[in-house]
Parts: C-alpha cells; sequence; structure tokens
C-alpha cells in the first residue's frame, strides 16, 4: 500500500510542477538552429553490360530540412568515363532536363564488359572534381529456372505462382546479386524494349528488398561456393497469353549497400517523428552520390503459348501520304461483337472502333456505328470522324475471327472545321477476345 501511495504522490507532484504552463506536461519544446547546409556535388551512375544508352545524374545535394526544394539538375556540368585512365567518352545533357538522370550516352548498341578499372569524373562550376571507381563483377549464370502453377505460398498461407532460380555460387569470392521479375514489351517503331515490373514475394531469409521495391538483393555470405536455390512466389496469375521474364544481375558491393541504404532510409519516412536517421551510401570522392558497374542477363520464365496467327495487315493513305504502320493490334468480342484496331507507324496512330461487328455497309442506315480517329505526332494534333465516310465489312469468319474490310472519307480537326485529311484504308486482321 505504501509503494502505491509513493507512486500516486510523485505523479501529482509532476503534474503540479509541470502544470502551470498551461501546455501538454509530458512535452518539451526546444528552440534549435537548423546547421547551415552547404551544398555539393552529386553523382548517380549505373553502367551495365546490357546499356545502350548510358545514362547517369548530376545535381546539388539538398538541405535536411529542405523538404519542398526541388532537387537541383546541373545541367551545365561535365561527365566523362574512364577506363583504366583512357577516356571512353563524354556524357551530353538529356533533352528531357526536368529528369533526375540529366545526362545520357547512347552507345548505340549493349555497352559491354571492359576489364581493369572504370571511373567516372564529375565537374561544375564551383564544385571540386567528382571521381568515382569501379569493376565489373564476374558473371554467375542461372544453372535451373523453373516455373510452377500454384507453386509456393505467401506468409499468409495464400497460393502464388512459384519462379524457383538455382545458380552456383563460386568460391573464394563475395558475390553480390540483384532479382527482379518483368513482363517484357518490344516496340517495332522504336526498337526499344520495355521491362515492366512485377512485385513477388519470398520467404527466403537472406534475401533483402532493394532500393527500388520491385526487387530484391542477395549476399552469398552463408552459401559461398555452394548450389543456392531461391523461390520467388508472385500474385499476378500469368495466363497462357502473358509473357513473364526474370531479370538476374550480378552486382557489386557498392551497388548491395547502396541499394539496402536506400530502401532503409525509404522504410524510415514512415516512422515520422521516431525514425533514426539513416544515411545513404556513397562511394564518391569530393562529393555525395554513387557510381557502380554490373551484369546482368534476362531469362524468359514464361512464354505465351498463343497460336500463331497470320501477320496483320493495314494498308492507308493519309492526304495520299503512305500510311505503313508496323504495329497492328485487333480486339473484338462482347455481346454485340465490336470490332477495334489500333496502329501505329511512329508518325501517325490510326484507331477505328465499330458498335456491331456484321458484314456489310456500316453507319448511316444500319444498325452499326463506326468511329475514325487519326493521331499526327508531328504536329500533335488528332482528326476524327463519327459516321461519316464510306465503312465497309468485306469478310468476317467468326470461327478464326478474322476480318477484312475498308473505310474512304474525310476526317476534321475539332478544333478547326476547315484542317482535314482524307483517308483511305483497308485491312485484314485477326482479332483476339
Amino acid at each position: 500500500m505504501k509503494f502505491f501511495k509513493l507512486i500516486y504522490t510523485l505523479f501529482l507532484s509532476i503534474i503540479f510542477l509541470t502544470g502551470c504552463g498551461g501546455g501538454d506536461p509530458f512535452s518539451v519544446v526546444l528552440d534549435v538552429d537548423p546547421p547551415e547546409h552547404v551544398k555539393q556535388l552529386a553523382v548517380h551512375c549505373y553502367v551495365t553490360d546490357r546499356s545502350s544508352v548510358l545514362y547517369a545524374g548530376l545535381s546539388e545535394s539538398r538541405g535536411l530540412l529542405d523538404v519542398n526544394e526541388e532537387i537541383g539538375n546541373v545541367p551545365d556540368g561535365n561527365l566523362s568515363l574512364y577506363n583504366d585512365g583512357a577516356k571512353l567518352f563524354d556524357y551530353e545533357p538529356n533533352d528531357n532536363t526536368d529528369w533526375f538522370v540529366n545526362f545520357a550516352y547512347d552507345n548505340n548498341g549493349p555497352f559491354g564488359t571492359k576489364d581493369g578499372v572504370m571511373e567516372i569524373r564529375a565537374s561544375a562550376p564551383g564544385y571540386p572534381e567528382l571521381t568515382a571507381t569501379q569493376t565489373f563483377p564476374n558473371f554467375v549464370p542461372l544453372t535451373d529456372l523453373k516455373f510452377e502453377r500454384d507453386g509456393t505460398i505467401n506468409i499468409d498461407g495464400e497460393k502464388l505462382d512459384a519462379v524457383e532460380i538455382t545458380f552456383k555460387d563460386p568460391a573464394g569470392e563475395e558475390n553480390y546479386y540483384e532479382i527482379g521479375l518483368v513482363t517484357v514489351d518490344s516496340s517495332c517503331i522504336s526498337g526499344e524494349t520495355v521491362l515492366n515490373r512485377v512485385y513477388f514475394e519470398t520467404q527466403n531469409l537472406n534475401v533483402e528488398r532493394s532500393g527500388d521495391y520491385d526487387g530484391i538483393l542477395l549476399s552469398d555470405v552463408g552459401f559461398d561456393g555452394s548450389e543456392y536455390k531461391i523461390v520467388l512466389g508472385t500474385y499476378n496469375n500469368f495466363n497462357n497469353e502473358e509473357e513473364l521474364s526474370l531479370v538476374w544481375k550480378c552486382i557489386s558491393k557498392d551497388h548491395y549497400e547502396y541499394s539496402r541504404s536506400l530502401r532503409a532510409f525509404s522504410d524510415n519516412q514512415d516512422l515520422g517523428g521516431f525514425a533514426q536517421p539513416i544515411s545513404i551510401f556513397s562511394n564518391v570522392e569530393n562529393g555525395l552520390g554513387i557510381f557502380t558497374c554490373g551484369r546482368e542477363e534476362v531469362y524468359p520464365v514464361l512464354i505465351s503459348d498463343l497460336p500463331d496467327v497470320e501477320p496483320n495487315i493495314l494498308t492507308a493513305t493519309f492526304n495520299g501520304d503512305d500510311y505503313e504502320p508496323c504495329d497492328i493490334e485487333a480486339y473484338g468480342g462482347g455481346a454485340n461483337e465490336y470490332f477495334n484496331i489500333n496502329s501505329n507507324d511512329g508518325n501517325y496512330s490510326l484507331n477505328l472502333f465499330i458498335n456491331d461487328l456484321v458484314v456489310g455497309v456500316i453507319g448511316a442506315g444500319t444498325n452499326s456505328i463506326f468511329q475514325v480517329n487519326v493521331y499526327d505526332n508531328s504536329n500533335q494534333q488528332g482528326y476524327n470522324t463519327i459516321g461519316d465516310g464510306d465503312f465497309e465489312i468485306t469478310e468476317h469468319n467468326e470461327d478464326t475471327k478474322f476480318v477484312t474490310g475498308t473505310y474512304s472519307g474525310t476526317l476534321s480537326n475539332p478544333t478547326d472545321p476547315n484542317d482535314n485529311i482524307e483517308v483511305d484504308l483497308m485491312f485484314e486482321v485477326t482479332y483476339q477476345d
């Protein structure tokens, strides 16, 4: 009983001593002048053997409390890449100056690997020259890669599609890896391949999430020189129309440490006032940032098993000029068998839509309505028509989903009735649901 009386007395004393201020008795407000921030030059650059265009960023650092201040790119700086002291090239300012990665170099093909020491040098008015060095890590190939429907589970016991990776880690050396899953889209217009990241989970205790959240990091500490397996689980429930690939990267220790610190920093922001200071790893001398070199390979995991169909054909003229699309997609289906075509040749994009796919004349006097849209990429202007012109479906095989048709008419600029284009087209396509 005496113990509880003592606690009660102390509690009343605290209220009495702190309550006279009229504020929260358990809070203390201190006026502290933040330290003055001295801006530094920062460089960010990641080079891989598969890089055709090599990107880099040059910026000024931002103060701790300058949360509303945008990162200051330094477009008037200089960036150069060296190999064993010999200059390979100078980076050029990127056209998109608002992008954080504001320098680029077009190698016109994969960069490959270089023996010896890679070095980046960066400078800008008012700052000392920055330098950072790296070497390309050895590449460790996968020995096996499997996909299994509902082959693993998450922490709650839900079934996930499994991607099982196997590789043989080299003995007697430090090795670091980064792993991601992507779907792959290729453009026949630009020739570029776009990798769309796919979220996945793993219950492997040796991995950590990478700085970009969609990949994982792995160090060979604990399995040096051994065969190793990792199982990834994905929620996407990929069907037979989709293609899934694994991005396998052999990275340097600096890349590993930087990505870990970046992830820790990002996670730390969620803690608000309880957050502890996190330092972002840097390997740059006379400034801040990161420079790393890596080797990577994209392995197919799941290949589309759709049957091959005849290539879609669409020929057209716009004001007498030939339109030659290499990217033609056709879709159809629904209760009324709607029909839609999208195509692009890099200069123009074309879309046509029919609400009811029937053989014969489409438009005025029929139950079917069509719309034709053309977009001119050069002047960023669109032209369209709804139901105006001669549109006819000449053939439709419902079993093979093969459709042929023609259109001839005038498309108008919605903002300028005097701006028109004459369109003539013919198509032979196999559509998908």
